[in-house]
């Protein structure tokens, strides 16, 4: 699903000028003549739907104190994971809503969690939040040039 996901956010998200706007049915139809599965591609649309009602349930609450992780949380985000959230939100890149955010859709996946797609997953995350768009750019940057040194 990570894939699929990686495609809308370089397609329709990063690339697409904010005044155009792509329906779910293009989207879906560029997604099968693109090879992807049909049970894929409705996974990967309620993966984003489900992000945008966490989206707008989480809007203006704040959470304060220390983050503790659920054993499930702990087997499914290894220490490089757990490490790179805590960068994200000491940097100021994430809150805490939107840390709880990648977290709830980094193991909604039901996918292997590393922290490359961790990265991804924080990345379309980001990209839903509207004035956030230096950290936005900073964090696709750091996404897409590790990427760059993977394939390289």
């Amino acid at each position: 699903m990570l894939e699929i996901l990686m495609y809308i956010l370089e397609r329709f998200i990063i690339n697409q000028p904010a005044s155009i706007i792509v329906g779910e049915g293009d989207i879906t139809e560029e997604l099968k003549d693109v090879g992807f599965e049909p049970e894929e591609i409705t996974q990967a649309l309620r993966w984003l739907d489900d992000l945008e009602s966490l989206h707008l349930l989480n809007h203006r609450k704040a959470i304060r104190g220390m983050r503790v992780y659920s054993p499930e949380e702990k087997l499914r985000l290894d220490p490089e994971c757990l490490g790179f959230l805590l960068s994200l939100e000491q940097s100021g890149i994430l809150d805490a809503v939107s840390r709880e955010i990648v977290i709830d859709r980094a193991l909604a996946l039901n996918e292997p969690i590393n922290v490359s797609r961790l990265k991804w997953v924080s990345l379309v995350v980001l990209s839903h939040y509207v004035g956030k768009e230096a950290e936005l750019a900073w964090l696709e940057n750091k996404v897409l040039s590790d990427a760059s040194e993977v394939t390289h």
